[in-house]
């Protein structure tokens, strides 16, 4: 299967259609530093695909949401297109906020749901706001 480069235009779709701040999904890409065709494998057996680093554990809800065969046909889309990884980071980033009601919470939550794991996520993600944008994380 080709790879399909993510682009600035498709961040910026991603980011209007999901209703999130555009220098969000920007960190969250910084922060996560996948790639295009790339898996990540990771000790609890699940894998990261892709620039977003789309857990293994989204692929049943995005095979049924995009109405696609089969998982490896989602596993193949969010490795090998970067706008339908970023499009899976986006529905990710905005069902963690409409879960948690913030904006700091769905970001820590778009790593993990464990409150030390988040924390440390955040911590991270406000160093790459500060290099990227010269702020931290805040609520609009």
């Amino acid at each position: 299967m080709p790879l399909h480069p993510l682009t600035a235009a498709c961040i910026s779709l991603v980011a209007t259609s999901y209703h999130v701040p555009e220098t969000d999904m920007w960190v969250l890409l910084a922060q996560e530093h996948g790639r295009i065709g790339e898996i990540s494998i990771n000790k609890n057996r699940t894998v990261d695909i892709g620039p977003y680093q789309i857990n293994s554990i989204w692929l049943p809800s995005f095979t049924k949401l995009w109405r696609l065969p089969s998982q490896q046909d989602t596993l193949e889309r969010l490795r090998d297109h970067g706008c339908w990884n970023a499009a899976a980071a986006g529905a990710i980033y905005r069902y963690e906020y409409d879960r948690a009601g913030e904006r700091r919470a769905a970001l820590g939550l778009y790593h993990s749901a464990k409150p030390a794991l988040a924390a440390k996520y955040l911590a991270q993600l406000d160093q790459k706001y500060r290099l990227l944008f010269g702020d931290t994380v805040s609520p609009p």
